[in-house]
């Protein structure tokens, strides 16, 4: 047997021959050639050449070795030079002489790739085969068919099943119309139909038959089923939208057009007709009409506009003038697609105009207005600006960058809250917020700003929200006028006016000491004088006449003392404060009242900080402490144990100084009004003058302080005075 086989060695087939114990006994040098095989392996095991053969080839051979019947089998390999190689092959039992099988191998990757490559373009575009075989009655569909139609794999059609996919009404009426036409006449069909998937789904498809014919009778129809949904309901949707438009257009004046740049025809829905005044009567050439109404230089534009178009960017778009019969220049605006040829060559114009003449007109002058109104907008003595709703400047004139102290570039693209004083924002921020929502059409303050030093800037803020055709806020107008040197004269008015109105005070107060005491004073020293002139007097009464005199000229010199404390402290108006510690003059006050305290019997406490300082004047923060302390001495309450509670403490940058007493006290609802005025006394007391509380008041504001009192009848007084403190 091996003789009679060895003639076949040379052979281009591949085969080999092996014994029952898978040893190779012989092969063709097909065989070598296929698998880079090399003669020596004749009497080796095919075990041996496992790496050069399919997997499943081993697998098949040792099943043979059981099996009465040819094996066929297929698999894959990756040959040396990495290339995936697809066989079949054919083993069959032999059983002579010492050889057992006989293995046929066939290279099959070409129409495996094919095989492969249509599957795939069948996923791809969605598309079936089908077959009926008329002969002996049945209905083949593959995969993609099935899928198509949501049924399982192993599903079995039949003519009556497959045509009751289809919808029933006119979809089942033309595809049953379809194949009763192909038996009969054998007339192919190509149509677009929907059928009814086995999940209820309703989907366009594009059936395409054929029909075999034998002998003047039909025997197989055959063809594809492609899913065309997606496209058809697109296409469909498009069409939908095209009748919209064109609806559309002829309500809104907008005209369609088209214009073949090869043939040069061109065309005009009606609404373009009616826009460029063509009558079909009186032209015939749409082309011509159009150019003949239009100067060389708008053609030349429009024509440079087709010219710019490319492949990637076939966008058109230009407006030009038209001198249309009876009406004159109009301006229309034009808007296409350039289409292409594969070969890259422009081929039509196809796209959509309107009329925008009044548009055009009402541009113009709005750009008149807005050019008068950038003019105005940074000419204007009065600071403006340009601000998004979000708060982004935009534009700035001079007059509001001289108000910041910053160049325009610095101010463009900041938000105009940063420059809104800190203690502002949420005060304007609600008022604000409804002129940008359209609420409020104008909104005006006063308010502060920062400059570029941190400095504050007083203005005159007016806020104006600019809107669209839509009525909709997109920028606000904002107006400041710079009203700070105004508000510091202002002030220094103010100050003036309250310096005067203090001199006024204090001169009306020396108006009354001088119309009152020094009269008295004077009146008394004229009775006294002429007492003394009397020749009849006797002595004891002209030495108490004397007596008389040396205490009324005492008096006169007390008023004339106390006259000139009070010039003092009202002319000393800037006076230099200096930082004082208050501790040690409470200590030196007390130091220097020791005796009084001591036969007063008055016990004092004292809690002050040592490191307390207060912007001041010594002479006048001794006088205070002196004339309070004093003061409480003279009118403490002689029916209980009379103290004094000197307490220091601090808020922020103040110092606040209290006295407090146990004494008389005072009716501040009959005397609040008048405590601090000059001579103005409370008690019988004898040493009580009325000057004392004046001074220490006008002494408190001059040093830029304040004195309050809470006193009660019986209960006694705390008077409280705030001073700054020292840096």
């Amino acid at each position: 047997m091996v003789k009679s086989l060895s003639i076949f060695t040379k052979l281009s087939v591949p085969f080999l021959l092996l014994d029952e114990n898978f040893v190779i006994q012989g092969f063709s040098d097909g065989f070598l050639k296929e698998f880079s095989a090399e003669a020596a392996i004749l009497g080796l095991s095919l075990k041996n050449l496992s790496s050069n053969l399919p997997e499943n080839l081993i697998k098949d051979v040792e099943g043979a070795l059981w099996s009465k019947n040819v094996i066929y089998g297929e698999g894959k390999l990756v040959s040396k030079e990495g290339k995936l190689q697809w066989y079949k092959w054919e083993i069959t039992t032999v059983k002579e002489e010492d050889i057992t099988l006989l293995i046929t191998i066939e290279n099959h990757t070409k129409s495996k790739i094919a095989e492969e490559l249509y599957k795939t373009s069948e996923q791809v575009s969605r598309t079936g085969s089908w077959e009926a075989d008329l002969i002996n009655n049945t209905l083949y569909w593959s995969d993609m068919t099935k899928i198509i139609h949501e049924v399982p794999l192993d599903y079995v059609p039949s003519l009556e099943t497959g045509i009751n996919f289809y919808k029933a009404g006119r979809s089942r009426d033309v595809i049953t119309q379809c194949v009763e036409e192909g038996i009969l006449t054998g007339k192919p069909w190509d149509v677009e139909l929907q059928i009814v998937t086995q999940k209820g789904r309703v989907l366009w498809v594009h059936a395409k038959g054929d029909a075999e014919r034998e002998n003047g009778r039909c025997v197989r129809l055959f063809g594809t089923f492609q899913d065309i949904d997606a496209q058809k309901r697109a296409e469909l949707e498009y069409q939908k939208m095209a009748n919209r438009l064109t609806l559309a257009t002829a309500k809104t004046g907008i005209g369609i057009w088209e214009f073949d740049l090869k043939s040069q025809e061109v065309f005009w829905d009606e609404t373009l007709c009616k826009i460029f005044g063509y009558q079909k009567e009186d032209y015939v050439n749409i082309f011509e009409y159009w150019k003949k109404n239009i100067s060389k230089n708008e053609l030349k534009k429009i024509y440079e506009a087709v010219d710019k178009a490319t492949p990637e960017n076939n966008k058109y778009n230009a407006t030009y003038m038209f001198d249309k019969p009876g009406e004159g220049i109009r301006w229309i605006k034009a808007v296409g697609t350039i289409l292409f040829n594969s070969l890259g060559e422009k081929i039509k114009v196809i796209g959509v105009s309107e009329d925008i003449t009044e548009i055009r007109r009402t541009q113009l002058k709005l750009s008149t207005v807005e050019k008068s109104m950038e003019t105005t907008f940074y000419n204007s003595t009065v600071g403006m600006a340009l601000v998004e709703t979000e708060g982004v400047i935009k534009q700035v004139n001079t007059a509001f960058c001289k108000s910041f102290g910053y160049i325009e570039n610095y101010l463009i693209g900041k938000n105009i809250r940063t420059f809104v004083h800190p203690d502002e924002y949420l005060k304007r921020r609600e008022s604000i917020k409804q002129v940008v929502n359209g609420r409020l059409d104008n909104y005006q303050e006063e308010t502060r700003f920062l400059n570029k030093e941190g400095g504050t800037i007083n203005v005159i803020l007016n806020v104006t929200p600019y809107k669209n055709f839509n009525d909709n806020v997109t920028h606000l107008v904002v107006q400041l006028v710079d009203i700070t040197n105004l508000k510091e004269t202002k002030k220094k008015l103010e100050g003036l006016l309250d310096i005067s109105s203090k001199q006024n005070e204090s001169l009306l107060n020396f108006a009354h000491i001088v119309s009152h005491n020094l009269r008295s004073h004077a009146s008394n020293l004229m009775m006294i004088t002429s007492l003394m002139l009397d020749d009849d007097i006797e002595e004891e009464e002209r030495m108490q006449t004397i007596k008389m005199l040396q205490e009324a000229s005492d008096g006169l010199n007390d008023t004339i003392v106390h006259l000139n404390e009070v010039v003092q402290v009202k002319t000393n108006a800037n006076i230099d404060l200096k930082p004082i510690q208050l501790q040690a003059q409470i200590n030196a006050v007390v130091q220097n009242l020791a005796a009084l305290i001591e036969k007063s019997g008055v016990s004092i406490t004292i809690c002050c900080n040592q490191t307390i300082k207060v912007a001041g004047v010594t002479a006048y923060v001794e006088s205070i402490i002196h004339n309070l302390i004093t003061n409480a001495i003279k009118y403490r309450d002689s029916s209980k144990k009379a103290f004094i509670k000197i307490n220091v403490s601090t808020t922020a940058r103040k110092v606040k100084l209290t006295v407090e007493d146990n004494g008389l006290g005072i009716d501040l609802k009959k005397h609040r009004s008048k405590l601090f005025g000059m001579y103005k006394t409370f008690h019988n007391h004898p040493e009580a003058k009325g000057v004392g509380l004046y001074i220490v008041k006008n002494q408190v504001e001059a040093m830029g302080g304040k004195i309050t009192v809470k006193s009660e009848l019986k209960k006694g007084s705390t008077f409280t005075v705030e001073l700054n403190m020292a840096n």
